[in-house]
């Protein structure tokens, strides 16, 4: 038995409940599928999750909330993002420092140590990895932080209000999509129950 017939080794099911419990596992459903309750439960209409929604308005806000600020507003967020950008450098460049050390420490000890002849590839092995690793910081600290201006920010802005906006259309649209399959569904299960009364009488 699969956790789709299992319901018929025990009782009589009507294709309506058979084809509204598999239903969970095909496309439109599969959001659907490991979710308690059986094909009953299938909701008439999808409707989309309000956090798409949510994401469009507060991208929208955003953007309205930088098109509206002042020359020295922008100035003053510029200047507070950078100076943020340069701490946040500053602070990882000394973990990065501090890292190093570490892995130097590493592997002078790692250097220094004469094991027997059947663990030198581990030896080699453990050189090879520490200095990986200590070419892997040093790249870090070459880098520079990264400083903004106010059009990068309106145009970041920009694409997030598309980018939810698509996000948003999309989950509507499959909405649609699950609510018309469904309908297209229930509609072929009542004019299949239809036909065979008809026929049974």
């Amino acid at each position: 038995m699969t956790g789709y017939t299992y319901k018929i080794a025990r009782r009589d099911v009507s294709l309506r409940e058979f084809a509204l419990d598999c239903a969970r596992a095909m496309g439109p459903m599969a959001c659907m599928r490991d979710m308690g309750g059986d094909g009953e439960s299938i909701p008439s209409e999808f409707v989309a999750d309000p956090s798409f929604r949510r994401s469009l308005d507060e991208a929208e806000d955003s953007l309205k909330e930088l098109q509206a600020m002042s020359e020295e507003q922008q100035n003053e967020m510029v200047n507070r993002i950078n100076s943020e950008n340069e701490r946040k450098a500053k602070d990882s460049a000394r973990k990065d420092n501090e890292t190093i050390s570490r892995l130097s420490c590493v592997l002078g000890e790692v250097l220094l140590w004469e094991p027997p002849e059947e663990l030198i590839p581990l030896k080699n092995f453990m050189i090879e990895q520490v200095r990986s690793s200590i070419s892997d910081q040093r790249c870090f600290l070459n880098q520079k932080p990264s400083q903004v201006t106010f059009l990068q920010l309106l145009k970041s802005a920009e694409r997030d209000v598309v980018s939810s906006r698509e996000l948003y259309e999309e989950e509507v649209n499959r909405c649609k999509w699950r609510t018309n399959w469904v309908m297209a569904l229930r509609e072929s299960l009542d004019k299949f129950e239809s036909e065979m009364k008809g026929v049974q009488e």
